[in-house]
């Protein structure tokens, strides 16, 4: 305590920011509650709702509509139905009812047409404690004369979820099946949720100011910075509210079904998913308040949401193991525990962002000096901790390539000696990177730069440059082959997200003058947005767009961490321009690669590059820019620090802002 004391009569100025930090931030919360939250909280709690709606409705008139219900609910209080086309003046009423297995009346309902507003849901509330969980029911809906209006339909694919069921209409089996919603009491447990991530990050700025009084290294700071500030995105960014999370979980709990030895799929290769995780896949893409809501429900064992039994989901992805290891694990021990869908995925999520923040870690322990501040700011980028803290195989591949730049930097400038260990972690890292997305092995092009003194052998720098790439894509393709293979036994459905011809490598062989006019216009139209969705968002599936304000906070950061010194360092200007042209090199491949893939053959811009894709290169590009412009600093870690926590605090209550407010 006298320790504490001296510590905190020392640091004056840093404990008066910190509390004045603490002061303001408490305000705020306070005044957004009151001010906002609050009038969330009575919200009806959507526990499920059709996610697809199709173009092809079903009129009403002289239509008797038997629409199979499950219930998914442990206290369900209504059913939502969408209609569409009805006619206020109306004095038509549509019969509702309700019927269980037996055909016994559970609910029964007249709902005039003129209280009915198009293309909104409709709620009929009731009480539901006699239904029972996982239980068919048969939803009846005509029209008692003369109408205009249609129900609204989902798409048939969605019928992929498992919940949705075809109809009967006039007692024929239809291919269409209607939209509807379940809801369960209301949203009063968003209170707790959002004081819960207030709660979080004042243990953020608590911690932070403690490792800074005690001098803690920056090395072991990060882990604790990456550690919080990563739990509280995987809580405000639910899962499946990040582009393609769905089929990469899908991926993982299929890999976890194989380690665990149980079913893994059914006999046309798509995934099984069973009681203890079905449950979450039934969500939206854009989150809503509702999300957030389901997420503390199920975090504390108490959700309301349940699909008592397994069901058949879509096909994985045919992509190997390595980009999945840390949530096929996570996701594994969830179940091995009997933890619910919710906490299974979160543990999920965690296991990759538990390595990321142990290899980030380790890295800015080995790495030089004039660089570790840049790398530090460059892991706790909104983006960065987005992609980390979700299903996807981008927080291994980060987690590989900025282990590699590390290691390879510490190769050059801080080991004597390369020896057997030192090359199999980069052989490692460079095989992983591989057989996950091989356009980024040119990172391996710094290995070039550590003098030749340090191999034993005469040639062996060349030699072992040779061998890793030789290894990593073998590896690369060993991997697909195996991929392959095992998805032709399982007949796999998973077909092509495109139906257009794409660009081939010898079209941008044979017109390189054309190559370069479309390289040129791309980063004329698109290098604003790369930029920004490289750094801080749009966040989710592209649709959380925080302030500009945010993007431009984070910029500064990463400036300042690339051109703040404390003491001259010492910097090879061939490490920069080597740095430079592999940059150059891996944004091309990118480039070339979505254009090759993606790009309509008529198209004079390449399409489907994001942001994020750089930023397993941004590393680099900073290296070759350090140094261009210097400014003299002292005690930079403060800056860095309250710099980057105040401007993740703005950034956390602006996607919490958009995803209640919705």
């Amino acid at each position: 305590m006298k320790q504490f004391y001296a510590l905190t009569m020392k640091n004056k100025k840093v404990t008066l920011i910190t509390l004045s930090l603490v002061i303001i931030f408490l305000l705020s919360s306070l005044v957004t509650y009151k001010t906002f939250v609050r009038q969330y909280l009575f919200n009806d709690y959507v526990v499920y709702q059709s996610r697809e709606l199709s173009n092809e409705n079903i009129p009403l008139e002289n239509v008797l509509i038997e629409q199979p219900i499950q219930i998914v609910s442990n206290s369900m209080t209504g059913l939502g139905l969408r209609f569409k086309d009805v006619d206020p003046n109306s004095k038509n009423q549509f019969s509702v009812v309700v019927k269980n297995d037996s055909g016994e009346n559970i609910y029964t309902e007249n709902i005039p047409e003129n209280k009915i507003h198009n293309d909104q849901i409709y709620y009929l509330r009731f009480n539901a404690s006699r239904l029972k969980v996982g239980t068919i029911y048969t939803l009846t809906v005509n029209s008692q004369g003369a109408t205009r209006a249609s129900l609204i339909t989902v798409n048939p694919r969605e019928n992929e979820y498992g919940i949705v069921r075809n109809c009967m209409i006039n007692q024929e089996k239809s291919k269409q099946s209607i939209a509807y919603s379940v809801i369960d009491g209301n949203c009063f447990h968003l209170r707790n949720f959002y004081w819960l991530i207030v709660l979080l990050i004042l243990i953020l700025i608590t911690m932070t100011y403690l490792m800074y009084i005690y001098n803690v290294r920056l090395y072991k700071a990060s882990f604790v910075i990456i550690m919080l500030i990563g739990i509280i995105y995987t809580l405000i960014v639910p899962q499946f509210s990040v582009p393609d999370e769905y089929t990469h979980y899908l991926t993982s709990y299929s890999q976890s079904s194989i380690l665990l030895g149980e079913k893994a799929f059914d006999e046309h290769g798509n995934v099984l998913l069973y009681e203890d995780s079905s449950n979450t896949l039934i969500r939206a893409s854009h989150p809503t308040v509702n999300e957030y809501v389901k997420e503390y429900d199920g975090l504390i064992g108490k959700e309301k949401f349940r699909i008592n039994q397994p069901y058949i989901s879509r096909a994985p992805l045919t992509l190997g193991s390595f980009g999945y290891f840390p949530q096929v694990l996570g996701v594994s021990l969830g179940r091995i525990l009997g933890l619910n869908g919710i906490q299974t995925g979160v543990f999920g999520r965690i296991s990759a962002l538990l390595l990321f923040a142990v290899l980030i870690s380790y890295s800015l322990k080995i790495i030089p000096k004039f660089f570790e501040k840049v790398l530090f700011t460059i892991s706790i980028l909104p983006m960065t901790l987005q992609q980390v803290c979700s299903y996807n195989y981008d927080s291994v591949l980060f987690t590989a390539s900025f282990f590699l730049f590390a290691y390879l930097l510490y190769l050059v400038y801080e080991k004597e000696k390369i020896n057997k260990l030192d090359i199999a972690l980069v052989t490692l890292s460079s095989i992983i990177i591989a057989t996950i997305k091989f356009v980024y092995l040119p990172i391996l092009g710094l290995g070039l730069l550590i003098p030749r003194e340090k191999f034993t052998l005469k040639h062996g720098k060349i030699l072992v440059i040779l061998m890793l790439v030789v290894l990593s894509l073998g590896s690369y393709l060993v991997v697909m082959k195996c991929n392959s293979l095992f998805w032709n036994v399982h007949e796999s459905n998973t077909s092509s997200l495109i139906d257009y011809n794409t660009y081939t490598v010898s079209q941008v062989i044979q017109h390189p003058l054309r190559e370069i006019v479309i390289i040129i216009a791309t980063f004329q139209r698109f290098t604003a947005d790369y930029i920004s969705q490289m750094i801080s968002g749009p966040l989710g599936w592209l649709e959380m767009n925080v302030p500009a304000l945010q993007l431009s906070g984070f910029l500064m950061m990463l400036f300042y961490s690339l051109f703040s010194i404390e003491k001259k360092s010492k910097m090879d200007r061939n490490v920069k321009i080597c740095s430079g042209l592999f940059s150059m090199l891996m944004i091309l491949i990118v480039i070339l690669a979505l254009q090759i893939s993606w790009t309509p053959d008529n198209s004079l811009i390449v399409v489907g590059v994001q942001g994020r894709y750089f930023l397993p290169i941004l590393p680099m590009i900073l290296l070759a820019m350090k140094d261009l412009l210097t400014v003299k600093a002292e005690n930079t870690n403060i800056i860095l620090f309250y710099g980057n926590i105040i401007l993740h605090i703005s950034e956390i209550f602006a996607i919490l802002c958009i995803v209640i407010g919705r």
